[in-house]
């Protein structure tokens, strides 16, 4: 225990009658101290006129214990810094005394038994001449640590009555540490709760149907998109906020409970404060004391994510059987085709360049190879066909989709094409490439419908990038040559919400009967497998402006690749 520097007059104590135990009470119960322990065992101390008062606390399943706080007599050299991490081991009688709830009392060193020899050499190792070792429980009786007092300048006898008010003291002093150790895990304990409520998206709430009273955690809250300065909201406050739809369900099932006590459990969608609708799962059960109080305790979670996911699996499971019946029917159709490509190739070996029916064989044999290529788009679909990379002159097959486009666009619609003269080849399959053409010009088609029209202008470019360069979010290309399909329309635009979304998979603007979100997913997917990516530029009532890069060929394709903002690159906003 602690070594001292100067013996004191162990006859300097006050009677045991003085012992404050009213002034200790009034310590530990002030509320302007935050550790009251260190003025408590000052107060002690001098009222015994002791050489030294300290505190230890067990820790780590009570085989370690700490020197938490100290009081020494002027000229008493401090101990508390050096007696940390002790093991209990090391004082085995001193132990056994404290488990006995006996506690130490030495008044002289004499008075220690043989089979506290350890206890002995290091008391005499510190000039202790006597002791007084009080047991520190928890109010489950576990032994949390010990309060001790020390006598430097010789034997000293420790009163009953001194005994029985350190004791009182003792009792005092622990419940203080254990309304501390409370509290700090009470406030651990919330701010467990907060986080798990804040990554779960579950707040918490309570009704009270006595007086209509509501409790809600910080993360209801949140949920709810409740104003600080509306707050508490009500139960039927919430129930105003609950799309009108659902609102009489959510009502009827939640004070249902009050009748059969049942707990419940609903879906319900919440009235949009931010231009989004958001879907809650709300969930409670009926608390009741032996006292016969009541009260509704349940979770409200935001589970518009959730929703979300269904929706795109469900529409994913549909587009798993569609794949599978597309096949089918692809399958039988390539095999028309066939019997129509060679009976018109056929013809065509058999007629002249001037015959009257040439003409319309060789567009009979266009229309069937573009419907054999619509076949295999529909096979690559239903993942019975891999995609068919191979060189493509850019220019060529837009040059060739002129007639196609045209078909597609209303009369009130322009359609513009013009092909750059340094636009050479791009490794793509075909197929796919024209798929996402058709796509771009659909969108555009549509967001010119909602107007007068106007005019879809395509070009093609070649651009080198020195640097790499940030297209959008998840979209960084590499540095090097590239050429480009511009796609222009001047129709309505998009906001920046829509156009930051505008190429998740089933993401629409549309009506479930018009689209289904995944023409833009699949262009984008398409290029970015050749190590490109897709530009958008676009305000409300100003168009829109697809830049599809495309890899040139003569680059080498695996230094092409495009790549996450977070793979190393330092983009260049364009």
């Amino acid at each position: 225990m602690p070594r001292s520097t100067e013996a004191r007059d162990p006859s300097r104590h006050r009677d045991e009658e003085d012992l404050p135990l009213k002034d200790a009470i009034d310590l530990i119960l002030s509320p302007h101290l935050d550790d009251p322990l260190d003025p408590l065992l000052k107060l002690v101390g001098e009222s015994l006129s002791v050489s030294r008062s300290y505190l230890f606390q067990f820790r780590n399943g009570g085989t370690v214990m700490d020197n938490t706080h100290e009081w020494c007599a002027p000229g008493v050299q401090p101990q508390k810094e050096r007696l940390q991490d002790v093991p209990v081991e090391s004082v085995p009688w001193w132990m056994e005394q404290l488990h006995s709830g006996k506690g130490l009392i030495v008044s002289q060193m004499d008075d220690l038994p043989p089979e506290a020899a350890e206890e002995r050499e290091l008391l005499e190792a510190q000039d202790i001449q006597a002791v007084l070792v009080l047991p520190l429980r928890w109010s489950n009786g576990e032994l949390s640590g010990f309060m001790g007092f020390d006598e430097v300048g010789g034997p000293r006898a420790w009163t009953d009555r001194e005994r029985d008010s350190l004791k009182m003291i003792c009792d005092i002093a622990v419940r203080d540490l254990e309304r501390r150790k409370l509290t700090r895990t009470l406030h651990r304990t919330r701010n467990r709760l907060v986080r798990t409520e804040r990554i779960a998206r579950v707040g918490g709430w309570e009704f009270d149907p006595s007086n209509g009273e509501t409790w809600w955690s910080d993360q209801a809250f949140q949920i709810l998109d409740a104003p600080r300065d509306r707050r508490p909201v009500t139960l039927f406050q919430f129930f105003q906020r609950v799309h009108p739809d659902d609102r009489e369900r959510a009502r009827r099932t939640t004070l249902q409970i009050l009748e059969d006590g049942e707990p419940f459990h609903y879906e319900a969608r919440l009235l949009p404060t931010d231009g989004q609708s958001r879907h809650l799962e709300v969930q409670g059960h009926l608390d009741e004391t032996p006292e016969g109080l009541r009260r509704v305790v349940g979770t409200v979670q935001d589970i518009t994510e959730r929703r979300r996911l269904q929706d795109q699996l469900s529409q994913t499971h549909r587009l798993e059987a569609l794949g599978q019946l597309t096949a089918g029917v692809a399958h039988d159709f390539g095999n028309l085709l066939s019997v129509i490509l060679g009976a018109t190739e056929l013809l065509l070996d058999e007629t002249d360049d001037d015959d009257w029916r040439h003409t319309d064989l060789v567009q009979i044999h266009q229309a069937a190879q573009r419907g054999a290529s619509l076949t295999g788009k529909l096979l690559s679909f239903s993942r019975w066909e891999t995609d068919q990379l191979r060189r493509v002159e850019l220019n060529r097959l837009l040059g060739g989709m002129h007639r196609v486009l045209r078909g597609l666009l209303p009369a009130s619609i322009d359609l513009l094409v013009e092909l750059g003269d340094e636009v050479g080849e791009v490794e793509i399959d075909g197929g796919r490439l024209e798929e996402l053409v058709v796509n771009l010009a659909l969108n555009a088609r549509e967001a010119m419908a909602e107007g007068e029209g106007g005019t879809l202008h395509i070009t093609t470019s070649s651009e080198h990038l020195e640097v790499p360069r940030l297209l959008g979010a998840h979209q960084t290309l590499t540095s090097g040559a590239y050429y480009v399909i511009r796609v222009e329309d001047d129709g309505t635009g998009m906001t920046p919400e829509v156009k930051e979304k505008v190429f998740e998979t089933f993401f629409t603007t549309r009506s479930p009967e018009e689209g289904r979100g995944l023409g833009l997913s699949q262009a984008l997917a398409t290029v970015q497998e050749v190590g490109g990516g897709i530009q958008v530029e676009s305000l409300p009532g100003a168009g829109s402006v697809f830049r599809v890069f495309l890899p040139a060929t003569d680059r080498a394709r695996d230094g092409n690749r495009a790549h996450h903002d977070d793979e190393g690159a330092d983009p260049e906003s364009s």
